[in-house]
């Protein structure tokens, strides 16, 4: 396998064979140790499962192999970007307007950067107010009068009550 000079300059660094430096590499971006050998060390397949495997774990059991990794995964991770749906908290409104109102003071006073910083501040206060102010329209409210009699349900049920009597009262007539 052709390495290049990078790959090579860094294996040095580690004091390690070019190869590992490559299968600590694949096991980095998430490869499990048996196929990172099995990819870099492709001649080995001639060998039998045992040797093969103490070849394995004699290069993936060492402290410095274990102590190589922990430095890519964390060299990878400090180049690599959030993903969108990792690693990301929700703030609220409030939140959000009270660090949206410190960048604008850190700002110089007069620049138009922190004139659109308090326009957006303003806005985040505005959709917030707008948002506590508007009513669930999903719900039914009923408002109970202080009197029974005052009730629009009660006058309503007595109103149907009154009709139905008298259509009993004109059915009576009839007869």
């Amino acid at each position: 396998m052709e390495l290049s000079k990078r790959i090579i300059k860094e294996a040095k660094k580690y004091a390690i064979d070019p190869a590992t430096l490559v299968m600590a590499d694949l096991i980095t971006i998430g490869y499990t140790p048996n196929e990172a050998y099995d990819i870099v060390y492709q001649e080995n397949a001639v060998l039998n499962f045992q040797q093969n495997q103490s070849i394995r774990e004699g290069i993936t059991k060492s402290g410095r192999f274990k102590e190589m990794v922990n430095d890519r995964i964390d060299s990878l991770r400090s180049r690599l970007p959030l993903k969108d749906n990792e690693d990301m908290e929700l703030m609220s409104t409030e939140d959000a307007a009270k660090q949206v109102l410190k960048a604008a003071q850190l700002l110089p006073e007069g620049s138009k950067e922190r004139g659109e910083m308090f326009v957006k501040y303003t806005e985040l206060l505005r959709r917030n107010s707008t948002v506590d102010a508007e009513p669930e329209e999903d719900s039914i409210r009923i408002y109970m009068p202080l009197k029974c009699n005052d009730c629009p349900l009660l006058q309503e049920y007595n109103e149907k009550q009154a009709e139905i009597e008298m259509a009993r009262e004109m059915c009576k007539d009839k007869e």
